[in-house]
């Protein structure tokens, strides 16, 4: 890890500290060629990340500007973050707290309409994670960018409806993970451009389990329908 200061005129403190590190990993999951700036006055900076890989995906030109930044004891905070991808703003603000080290990390996503996702990852990979009153617009928002084809698919049902879930993923070797995801959707709908599947006030439970070998991945559902 490489740094950089540049103080203030007059002082014995510094104002803008540059960090550079190689990489951050944990299993399943690399964030590569990452640049710190932190502004000591301010109290804000930007991080910004070469290359992010989870699993058999990879992610390039990824930054964000923290509303307040801090480091301390080796542990990363940036709060209030804006987040960009190839120069293109994502629809959310994050609060993203990770240690440089071996160690958890947490991350909170704060969606439009209200969702947000808290999440934490253990040192060896697990993910655990929260979703409160995710709606299918705000869920496209944020696919994509990452899965274009599953958001585009979202949107041609015109779906509706207030998701809340639990995620559990697990990674089990290289390139290889499960996850389960289970929760409930209240007020739900859709319709399809030709009129021949729709729904509306749909109230149901589901479990969907996940195995994933590489980029593909193969799952089982159960719904359990009560209303619409």
């Amino acid at each position: 890890m490489l740094a950089t200061a540049v103080p203030l005129a007059g002082a014995t403190v510094f104002r803008v500290l540059a960090l550079q590190i190689a990489e951050i990993t944990r299993p399943g999951l690399a964030a590569e060629e990452l640049s710190v700036r932190f502004d000591a006055h301010a109290q804000s900076g930007e991080i910004a990340v070469g290359r992010l890989r989870v699993g058999a995906r990879e992610w390039r030109a990824l930054s964000l500007r923290c509303g307040r930044l801090h480091l301390d004891d080796g542990v990363l905070g940036c709060s209030a973050a804006r987040l960009e991808l190839r120069g293109r703003r994502l629809p959310f603000e994050a609060d993203i707290e990770a240690t440089l080290g071996p160690g958890p990390a947490r991350i909170v996503l704060r969606l439009a309409e209200g969702g947000r996702i808290e999440a934490a990852i253990q040192a060896d990979g697990r993910l655990r994670a929260r979703l409160h009153r995710i709606r299918p617009a705000a869920t496209a928002a944020l696919l994509e960018p990452w899965l274009a084809e599953l958001a585009a698919r979202l949107r041609e049902l015109e779906a509706v409806g207030v998701l809340d879930a639990e995620l559990d993923y697990r990674p089990a070797g290289v390139g290889d993970a499960s996850a389960t995801l289970r929760g409930r959707i209240a007020g739900g709908g859709f319709g399809s451009g030709d009129g021949l599947r729709a729904a509306e006030g749909v109230e149901a439970g589901f479990t969907l389990d996940a195995r994933g070998t590489g980029a593909a991945w193969s799952w089982a559902a159960q719904l359990d329908w009560d209303a619409g």
